[in-house]
């Protein structure tokens, strides 16, 4: 009994690192860092980690579990909150500019609107574009991988329920019949399950099936917008 009282006080808390950077108010190059952004970071259990508001500039540090799953979420007024996976790094670690982006609240209305008649469902979202990693093909300088028109997502809850996608058709307008991502690329899975989700996203050619998962954070009542999703083949 003694030496379990022992080596019980000898544990150890987690080893915390910083992480540090700006958060970025789109994905294209004109983006700019957006000012007192609040950054939260949680464990790999959803213990709340950090907490903190970015200055006048955006810039942000906040502390996460070193060599361990972390789970970001950022949000300020006029944005969606939106959420990311990685893995705490060993030591201390600037984040490029661009790696953690949150969507306007009027993006957010144009992805809606492209998707109307969707079930529009209250919760969380989940939405992006598919392409195609191909083999010998490299992209010129401001080019991207091809899109890919035949590929399908779906998410899963911690219990196996699966949310399924909503498409595009080529116009770009939610198409109710839509199977895949079509010319656009893209899907959206609406009233997706918060916490951790897995993402499941495939492609379906010359009639072979392949699919591959991702592992994402979704806040409650948050967005994880994925550009691209990158299918190797």
């Amino acid at each position: 009994m003694h030496l379990f009282l022992v080596l019980a006080g000898c544990a150890r808390a987690p080893n915390l690192v910083s992480i540090s950077g700006q958060v970025a108010d789109g994905r294209d190059a004109e983006a700019e860092a957006i000012p007192e952004v609040q950054v939260r970071t949680f464990d790999n259990v959803f213990y709340e980690v950090d907490s903190v508001v970015a200055d006048g500039r955006g810039w942000f540090e906040a502390q996460v579990v070193a060599n361990a799953d972390m789970y970001i979420e950022v949000s300020a007024p006029g944005y969606a909150t939106a959420g990311f996976a990685g893995m705490g790094p060993a030591v201390g670690t600037a984040i490029d500019f661009g790696g953690l982006w949150t969507t306007s609240d009027e993006e957010m209305e144009i992805i809606d609107s492209a998707f109307y008649g969707c079930a529009q469902e209250e919760g969380a979202l989940v939405e992006g574009q598919v392409r195609l990693s191909v083999p010998g093909f490299t992209p010129d300088e401001g080019q991207d991988w091809p899109i890919a028109i035949t590929a399908w997502a779906r998410a899963y809850d911690s219990q196996g329920n699966i949310f399924p996608a909503c498409y595009l058709n080529d116009e770009g307008t939610y198409d109710a019949e839509a199977v895949s991502t079509g010319d656009t690329g893209r899907f959206a899975i609406y009233g997706a399950p918060s916490g951790a989700v897995t993402l499941e996203v495939g492609y379906d050619v010359a009639e072979q099936t392949s699919s591959q998962l991702f592992y994402i954070f979704v806040p409650e009542d948050g967005v994880v917008s994925l550009y691209s999703v990158y299918l190797y083949i």
